[in-house]
């Protein structure tokens, strides 16, 4: 999902009366589990670009430099 994409989800939640709710998000791709979202975006920078490269280099996209933390 892009940030694009996102937005226009969220407006979508905003606009339905759902902007003080809080989010959650699935801990997997199946959805067996959820926590609440703890971060905002969180560009990749040289300082911790390796850390997300260790854990999930296979996931992420290398034409992006924003994840959601």
């Amino acid at each position: 999902m892009t940030v694009n994409e996102l937005f226009e989800e969220c407006k979508k939640q905003i606009e339905a009366g759902h902007g003080e709710k809080q989010v959650w998000i699935s801990s997997d791709d199946e959805g067996n589990s959820f926590h609440q979202l703890l971060y905002d975006f969180t560009p990749l920078t040289e300082d911790n670009k390796e850390n997300f490269e260790t854990y999930y280099g296979e996931y992420l996209d290398k034409d992006n430099d924003i994840i959601l933390g």
